[in-house]
C-alpha cells in the first residue's frame, strides 16, 4: 500500500505541472515571446521530474523507483528537441547528485532513448485528434515503463519480486499519463474554443457594422462626386472652384476616417501588446488635443500620479484617449474645461475625463457604445463603439455619470495588475 501511495504522489507532481503552467501563462502558453519566460516554461518538465526523484518509491534494500520519465515524455511531445534539452540535463545532473552507481546508467539509457525517439513524434502528435493522443501517450508510457524495469533488472540487478510491484508501477504510470493527457487536451480544447469565439465575435461585429458603414461612406462619396461634377462647369469662378475642391477633399477625408474606424472595430482584440507608461500616454494625449481644444476655446487640465505601467496595444489605447478627449471637447461648443485624471486604487486603474459641456440624460448614457448611436447630429457612433470595444479587450470597463446642461464624468476602469 505504501508503494501505491508513493507512486500516486509522483502522479500528483506530474499532473500539477500543466495546471501550474496555465495559472501562470494562461492562453499565452503557446505564444510566449520573452526569453526568460520561454526558458521557465521549458524547465517545467525538469521541475516535475526532480520532485518525483526527491520523493521516490523506496524498498527495504534501498532500491528506488519514480515516475521521472513521464514529464520528459510529455515535454518532448510538446516542446521538441531544443527546448527539452535543458530539462534532460537538469534531471541527469540531479540524479548524479543523488548518487551515481548502476542505477544512473539505467536512467541515462532511458533518457537518451526518450530524447532520440519521442521529439520526432511532436509534429504528428499535435496533429492527432484528442482521442488518438491517449493511444500514443499510453503506448509510450508502457514502453518506457517496461524499459525501466528491464534495464533495472539487467544493469542494476534490482529484484522486482515485491508483490505485484511491476504491475502497480506500469499501471500507475499509465494512470498518470492518461491524467496528464486529459488535462492537456482540456487546456488545448478550451484555447481552440476561445479562438473560435474571437473569430465569431469579429464576424458578428462586421455583420452589425456593414450596413451602417456602407451608408456612412456613401454620404461623403456622393457629396464629393456632386462637387466634382460641378467643377466641370467652365463658367465656374476660381473662388468657387477652390471652395468645391476643398469641400470634396473634406468629404473624402471623412470617408477615410470612417473606414479606419471600421477596420479597428473589425479587429478589437489584442495583437501586439507591450508595456506602456499610462502617465506618458495621457500627457501625450493632452499635447495632441491642445490644438483641437483651442479651436473650441477649451482648456485642458491634467493630473496624473506616478508612473503606472500596463500591458496593452499602445496604438489602440491612444485611439481611446483621443476619441474620448475629442468627444468631451466637442460637447463644449461655447468653451469650457476638460480635466483628465490618472489614478490608482486597490482594485483598478482609473482614467477620468470630466467636462462641463452639454451633458447627457440617462437614456443617452445607456446607449453609449451601441451601433448607430451618437449625441452629435453628424456623428456615426463608430468612435464610441471603438472606445468600448478596445477597453473591453483590455479587460476594463467604462463608467459614465452625466447631467444635462452641467457636463459629463467618464471613467475608464482597468484591472490593477498589482492586485
Amino acid at each position: 500500500m505504501q508503494v501505491f501511495k508513493d507512486l500516486l504522489l509522483n502522479v500528483f507532481f506530474i499532473s500539477f505541472l500543466p495546471i501550474f503552467v496555465m495559472c501562470i501563462w494562461g492562453e499565452k502558453v503557446n505564444n510566449v515571446k520573452d526569453r526568460t519566460q520561454a526558458l521557465l516554461l521549458a524547465l517545467m518538465p525538469a521541475v516535475s521530474s526532480v520532485l518525483c526523484m526527491t520523493f521516490p518509491v523506496q524498498f527495504p534494500e534501498d532500491y528506488l523507483f519514480d515516475l521521472r520519465q513521464l514529464p520528459l515524455i510529455f515535454g518532448c511531445l510538446y516542446l521538441g528537441y531544443k527546448k527539452i534539452l535543458p530539462a534532460m540535463a537538469i534531471v541527469l545532473a540531479y540524479r548524479l547528485f543523488l548518487g551515481g552507481g548502476e542505477s544512473f546508467y539505467v536512467y541515462l539509457s532511458i533518457h537518451t532513448t526518450i530524447f532520440l525517439i519521442v521529439p520526432f513524434m511532436k509534429t504528428g502528435y499535435l496533429k492527432l485528434s484528442f482521442s488518438k493522443r491517449y493511444l500514443v501517450t499510453s503506448s509510450l508510457t508502457v514502453f518506457f515503463s517496461v524499459m525501466v524495469l528491464a534495464l533495472s533488472k539487467i544493469i542494476a540487478s534490482v529484484p522486482l519480486i515485491y508483490g505485484n510491484f511491476a504491475y502497480i508501477f506500469i499501471g500507475v504510470q499509465l494512470l498518470g499519463a492518461l491524467i496528464v493527457t486529459s488535462i492537456l487536451n482540456y487546456i488545448e480544447r478550451n484555447m481552440r474554443l476561445r479562438d473560435e469565439l474571437f473569430k465569431a465575435a469579429k464576424i458578428k461585429l462586421i455583420g452589425e457594422m456593414s450596413a451602417s458603414v456602407s451608408h456612412e461612406i456613401r454620404n461623403p462619396l456622393t457629396a464629393s462626386r456632386g462637387f466634382l461634377q460641378m467643377l466641370l462647369n467652365p463658367s465656374l469662378e476660381e473662388g468657387e472652384r477652390k471652395r468645391y475642391i476643398s469641400i470634396a477633399i473634406q468629404e473624402l477625408d471623412r470617408a477615410k476616417d470612417i473606414i479606419d474606424d471600421y477596420l479597428v472595430l473589425a479587429n478589437p482584440f489584442p495583437d501586439d501588446r507591450e508595456e506602456v507608461n499610462l502617465k506618458d500616454e495621457v500627457q501625450w494625449a493632452k499635447e495632441v488635443l491642445l490644438p483641437y481644444s483651442n479651436m473650441y476655446n477649451v482648456e485642458i487640465g491634467l493630473h496624473a500620479v506616478d508612473s503606472i505601467f500596463y500591458v496593452c496595444e499602445k496604438k489602440k489605447f491612444r485611439q481611446v484617449l483621443i476619441n474620448l478627449g475629442k468627444n468631451a471637447i466637442e460637447a463644449m461648443p461655447a468653451g469650457g474645461t476638460l480635466f483628465i485624471e490618472l489614478s490608482r486604487n486597490n482594485n483598478n486603474i482609473e482614467i477620468g475625463f470630466q467636462d462641463n459641456g452639454a451633458g447627457m440624460d440617462d437614456e443617452q448614457i445607456a446607449k453609449l457604445g451601441e451601433p448607430y448611436f451618437s449625441t452629435k447630429s453628424n456623428g456615426t457612433g463608430l468612435g464610441m463603439m471603438i472606445v468600448w470595444r478596445i477597453v473591453q479587450s483590455m479587460g476594463g470597463k467604462i463608467e459614465v455619470s452625466s447631467t444635462l446642461g452641467e457636463g459629463t464624468d467618464l471613467k475608464i476602469l482597468l484591472p490593477n495588475p498589482t492586485v
